[in-house]
């Protein structure tokens, strides 16, 4: 039988994950945090990327089904980059496996914004081809047109983030259930 702090954790990532399908301002939604906080404190690394990835896939489903009037191939070729950019992101989480301090969950939230931001602009140049030209200068316009996004991604990644671990924090602090003595004892 799981424990109650897996069981908590697994929910948090999933709801997390489904988030994107409540009304939200547009990029204001908890991608890189979810995808860090499940790297750092899913026992199973595994588990850690497969369960936001596959929160996003199935919500990238049903937004297309219901928000959004056509799923182009532009779009699922585009899709392939946000999935890269999270597991870069799930990577960056791994660093914080029984490591979680303040200053090294904000500098994965960084990284993990930039590396995000990077990655889907350059997926996003590659895949439309008609948007932007086919040179330096196109994939430039293409990063600089994403700024506004991205200063709406960085907030709320700042905040997901913040929540995500600083609840956790609090509840493993004060609820003795959702301490976890042996992986810091391993550490």
């Amino acid at each position: 039988m799981p424990s109650l702090r897996l069981l908590l954790l697994l929910s948090l990532v999933l709801f997390a994950g489904f988030a994107r399908l409540l009304p939200h301002m547009e990029n204001f939604a908890p991608i890189t945090a979810v995808a860090l906080f499940a790297a750092a404190y899913l026992p199973d690394r595994r588990w850690a990327v497969v369960l936001p990835i596959a929160a996003r896939v199935i919500s990238d489903i049903v937004l297309q089904n219901t928000k959004y009037t056509a799923w182009s191939e532009y779009m699922a070729e585009e899709c392939l980059f946000v999935y890269g950019a999270m597991l870069v992101t799930a990577a960056i989480g791994f660093s914080l496996r029984n490591r979680v301090r303040p200053s090294r969950v904000l500098l994965a939230t960084l990284a993990g914004s930039i590396s995000f931001f990077v990655i889907t602009n350059f997926g996003s140049w590659l895949c439309y081809s008609t948007t932007y030209a086919r040179n330096f200068g196109g994939v430039m316009d293409c990063y600089a047109a994403g700024i506004p996004f991205f200063r709406t991604t960085l907030l709320s990644d700042l905040i997901f983030t913040g929540a995500f671990f600083g609840g956790f924090a609090l509840l493993e602090r004060f609820v003795p259930q959702f301490r976890n003595e042996t992986i810091r004892q391993s550490a």
